[in-house]
């Protein structure tokens, strides 16, 4: 069995999902690990924020007792306004496929389509696969300092990141001018592991 997951593992997915199994059961179905299933829902989920029809998308944890939320000013105007996060998009199985309450929901919600997964696996694995994007005179640079005949002195550095040698230059240094030398520090005494 390959290592990466299949379209149709993702289909089997989102049926578990939409039938409330366990992320254990559709793990064990499909013939890979929970975690790498959890993991797969998790990073390929989306974002379903659209508003309900007919409801006030107000996520405010207060926004049964708040004494104004008839006129809630949302979480930008208001100093109590605390979001409730729903505990299913927290926990497992961390996408509201199954939810009964999902036409009713207010909250942020989130669910895991098998064909848009895909789509995003294969766009961020060709991306990951295209390379380095450098022009030949880079590469040759490059080629250069790296190549066993190359050295890291100025003289395998670019054109145009050399440092200017004129005379008045704060950069340029006479050969007399060398850095001051560090002191040492003096040798740590030695130890001895037991008495003689």
């Amino acid at each position: 069995m390959g290592k990466h997951l299949t379209l149709d593992q993702r289909i089997a997915i989102q049926i578990g999902l939409e039938r409330n199994q366990p992320i254990k059961a559709i793990a064990r179905g499909i013939g890979k690990s929970p975690r790498t299933v959890a993991r797969e829902i998790k990073q390929r989920r989306r974002s379903c924020d659209e508003p309900r029809y007919g409801r006030v998308n107000n996520r405010c944890e207060h926004r049964g007792l708040c004494p104004d939320r008839a006129r809630c000013p949302g979480p930008k105007g208001c100093a109590r306004h605390v979001e409730e996060r729903c505990p299913t998009a927290c926990n497992a199985p961390f996408v509201c496929n199954g939810c009964a309450k999902q036409n009713k929901c207010v909250l942020a919600r989130f669910v895991y389509n098998a064909k848009k997964a895909d789509k995003s696996y294969h766009d961020t694995l060709r991306e990951k696969r295209k390379g380095a994007n450098i022009e030949e005179g880079e590469l040759a640079w490059l080629d250069g300092i790296v190549s066993p005949g190359g050295t890291s002195s100025s003289s395998s550095r670019s054109p145009s990141s050399a440092p200017s040698s004129s005379p008045g230059s704060p950069t340029a240094r006479s050969p007399s001018s060398k850095r001051p030398a560090r002191p040492r520090r003096p040798p740590a005494p030695r130890r001895c592991s037991s008495p003689r």
